[in-house]
This record gives structure tokens, sequence and C-alpha cells, in this order.
């Protein structure tokens, strides 16, 4: 995640938790439109065509087209959920905006056509003049109920879960101390510097994650355990169960595995690698129910 005064720019691979909508302080004078009030002064919605794969000859030849970036986009007053499916940004509106997890949305949103979890769609909007704008929230809301007739029953239950918790052996893990991460500017370590010939910290405010042949591998600095919690990606919503405050600098490698099996291999890593485990449990869920939705006028 990259965050300057001017720009924010999320990457479809995060998001530690809810999205946040933009913030201006604003003098007691000024009126502030109310979240359910809020219109996008202009929108457009795009249909993203299909990925196609092609094939020529006997020679194999592979051509991919019409691939675009998933990704959301944030500057000021202005938004764009770029290739994205319907079930997801119904996700996003309504559900709080954790984005990045493909399980999620399907947690989450119940029934609908199956055209909203297989289209996707760009939606850009803009709401220049607006107070306070609740961009990927109210707004996001009021566009779908307008462009897409969309109707919801929203609702809250118990629901399977994950718990994520200090495993029997302890952490394998120490709090961030002196020197852990630099500033964003890399210039001077953000607390104390480390000894000559030591391991170079990871810049402040990391979140990278790569592929190491079949192993994905993150690096987080600095990252507290909820953090962790919402980004671990499973059929069951992870939920921070640890009692455990501290941030952290964790340098995590996660061996993928067959479907079915994925559960089972990452408690086995989080285990060996951070002293961590995770445990079946029930919590309250939200949810929405999709009573009507059209395609896009």
């Amino acid at each position: 995640m990259v965050v300057t005064r001017r720009r924010v720019t999320i990457a479809f691979l995060i998001l530690v938790g809810a999205l946040p909508s933009p913030r201006r302080v604003v003098s007691a004078a000024q009126a502030v439109v109310p979240a359910s009030r809020q219109r996008f002064e202009v929108s457009s919605v795009t249909e993203c065509p299909p990925t196609t794969v092609t094939q020529t000859g006997g020679s194999r030849q592979f051509t991919l087209g019409a691939i675009r970036p998933v990704a959301l986009h944030i500057e000021h007053t202005r938004v764009a959920v770029m290739c994205v499916t319907v079930e997801v940004l119904i996700h996003i509106a309504y559900n709080g905006g954790q984005y990045g997890h493909r399980n999620a949305a399907a947690r989450d949103v119940i029934g609908g056509p199956t055209w909203i979890r297989s289209d996707r769609y760009t939606i850009e909007g803009s709401a220049d003049g607006v107070q306070n704008p609740d961009l990927t929230g109210a707004m996001m809301r009021n566009l779908l109920e307008e462009r897409f007739q969309l109707r919801v029953r929203r609702g809250v239950d118990d629901a399977p879960m994950y718990a994520l918790k200090v495993a029997r052996g302890g952490l394998k893990i120490k709090p961030m101390a002196a020197g852990d991460c630099v500033a964003a500017s890399g210039a001077e370590p953000l607390l104390a510097p480390q000894a000559p010939g030591a391991e170079k910290p990871v810049p402040c405010g990391t979140f990278k994650g790569s592929m190491k042949g079949t192993l994905h591998v993150w690096d987080l600095a600095p990252v507290t355990m909820k953090a962790l919690a919402n980004l671990l990606d499973l059929d069951r919503q992870v939920i921070d169960k640890t009692g455990v405050k501290d941030r952290f600098a964790i340098h995590f490698e996660r061996e993928t595995a067959p479907e079915g099996a994925s559960t089972a291999a990452l408690v086995q890593q989080l285990e060996q690698q951070l002293g961590l485990t995770l445990v079946s449990t029930k919590g309250r869920r939200s949810w929405v129910q999709i009573e009507s939705i059209e395609r896009p006028r």
C-alpha cells in the first residue's frame, strides 16, 4: 500500500481491514450531507470485456486478450473500482468494505443471479462538493440501488469462523523493537539504528506479497494480530483471539496446497513459523440477501 497526502492506491492483493473513507476537517458552520442522501455527482458503469484465450495452429501459440487490472483507487473525492464482480461491489458497499479477499464476498452476499459473480464492471464516481463523502459505503450503495435497481435485505447471524490463537508452544515471533523497521523515506530508522552488520530492516508500513517457487511469501511491518487475522483468506472469517496487542514485523512463507487441504496446511505453517494456530469457533456475521437486481442501465 502506498499512501501520500494526495492519493491512496490499493492493490487487489491487500487491505488488512475495512477501507476508510477520506476525511476532511470541516468547521461547525459547514453542513455535512447525511450519508443516506449522498450521491456521486458524476458516475459511470462500464462492463469489462471477458478475458479471452486463443490457441493457433500446431505451434501451440496462445494469445491473451482483454485483460484489465482488478483494483480499487481513491483520490480525494473520486473513486474507481476496476473490473470487479457485482458481488464484490455489494460486499464493499454493504459489509464494511473489506476488499481483496476472494472468499469474503461469497460468504456475505447471498442469492442473486449468476451474472453478479461472473460479469465484471468498472465503477467510477466523483463526489466533488460533498463534505466527508462515504465513497465506498453509502455512496456506493446509492449507486448500486439506482443503476442496478438493487434491493437487499440485511441481517446478522452466528456463523462458523476460525479463531486465531497463540499455539500451545507459545509465540515464535517477538514484538517489534527499536530498528525493526525503517521510516517510510528509508533514510533513517524509525526508532533506533541497528548494530553494524545486522540484517537490514524492512520499511515501516510494508505489506508485500510475492511468490517463491510454490511458496506465497508475506513481509509485513508493522502488523497486529487483528490485521493478520483479516489477511487470512479462508472459507470462514478469521477473528483475532490471541489477546496479543503488540505490533510485529513478520516474514511468513505459506506453501500452496491442494483445495480442501489448505486450512490444515496453513495451521501447520502458522504453528511452525509464528507460533499461532486456528481453532474452529462461531461469531456474529453480517450478510446481505439480494431480493432483486437488474443489469445496469
